[in-house]
Parts: structure tokens; C-alpha cells; sequence
């Protein structure tokens, strides 16, 4: 029975594909670099890096590539991460690299950029090589966010603008934060207000 619930327990924390940490244990590990980062002085950083035009190679070469693919996005994330760093792969193309003992928010961007320059060569997956470009996102504790929710939600508001802009990475300015509950409540309003 210990042996089961080990096995489940590990099942639940880890992704099946790559054998990278996943959402829930990445949620755990990014509290307690939070939890230890004021006693260091130190920055924490979540870079959340999706994959660019994934999508068209599940749909022309089949999703046995597209998980070779991502098994290799992971290998090469993992070989540049820094020894404080934690790899994860949040689901489909979505990766996530806890930043832990940042300096400063240079410090996170230069991390940042050594990961991404670690997807720049092709990949060769059922006979081809393919280009690996990603969207990356940044985000830091306490400078950006809270706690450990809002440092992911953050990286992942920055991804989608590095996304929309066409960059490889932004970091996470609240000026460009169109998510907030006032909005999502202002939506309603006026959906009510439509209707009524």
C-alpha cells in the first residue's frame, strides 16, 4: 500500500511525457522559494514559455511528433537551467522555470535568455528538422506579484504579450495587464446591462 501511494503520489505530481515536475508541485515549490527567499535577500522569477506554432506540427506530422518534440524542449530546458532552477512543464507546449536566488530583475532576464538560446537549434523528429521557437513570459516575487498564484498568472500575461508582439520574451508590466476581476465583473455588467 506504501508503495502504491508512493507511486500515485508521484504519478500526481509529475508529467507522465517527460518526467518534469507539473502544475501542482511546481505550485508547491514556487511558495517555498517564496516562503525562503526573504531570509537570502533574494528575487524569485517564473519564466512560462509556450511553444510557437505547436499546433501545426500535432496537425501535419501526428502527435507522436509533437510529444518527441516537447520530450526534447524539455531535455534542452533542463541541461540550461541553472542548478537552483526547476524545470516544469505545465501541459500540451507549456513549460515553466522556476527562477530561484536572483540577484536582481537583470539577473532573471539574463537567465531567461540563456533558456530560450537553448531552443534556438532545430530539432530532428521523424526525419526532419524542425525550428523551435518559443513565447516566453517573466514575472517576480515580491516586485510583481504576492504570492505564488499571482507570480504564475503574471509570467503567463507576459507570455501572451511577448506572444501577440511577436518577441521572444516580455516581462510582466501592469500596464499591459488587461486581466483583473474589475474587468471580468465589468464584462458581466454589461452583458446584464445588454440584456436588460
Amino acid at each position: 500500500l506504501r508503495e502504491e501511494a508512493a507511486r500515485n503520489e508521484h504519478q500526481s505530481l509529475d508529467d507522465g511525457l517527460t518526467a518534469l515536475p507539473n502544475r501542482v508541485l511546481l505550485a508547491r515549490l514556487v511558495e517555498d522559494a517564496i516562503d525562503t527567499a526573504p531570509a537570502c535577500g533574494r528575487y524569485v522569477g517564473l519564466l512560462v514559455l509556450d511553444l510557437d506554432r505547436f499546433r501545426e506540427v500535432n496537425d501535419s506530422l501526428g502527435h507522436q511528433t509533437g510529444d518527441q518534440l516537447v520530450v526534447e524542449v524539455a531535455a534542452r530546458l533542463s541541461a540550461a537551467a541553472g542548478p537552483h532552477d526547476v524545470v516544469t512543464r505545465l501541459g500540451g507546449d507549456e513549460f515553466a522555470v522556476l527562477l530561484r536566488d536572483l540577484r536582481d530583475q537583470a539577473d532573471a532576464e539574463a537567465r531567461a535568455t540563456g533558456l530560450l538560446a537553448a531552443l534556438d537549434r532545430t530539432v530532428p523528429v521523424a526525419g526532419l528538422d524542425l525550428a523551435v521557437q518559443a513565447s516566453a513570459g517573466l514575472a517576480l516575487w515580491p516586485q510583481h506579484a504576492a504570492d505564488a498564484g499571482e507570480l504564475l498568472q503574471r509570467a503567463d500575461v507576459a507570455m501572451y504579450v511577448a506572444k501577440s508582439t511577436h518577441r521572444p520574451r516580455a516581462v510582466y508590466d501592469p500596464g499591459t495587464d488587461g486581466h483583473s476581476a474589475e474587468r471580468l465583473l465589468l464584462l458581466a455588467e454589461l452583458t446584464r446591462g445588454i440584456a436588460a
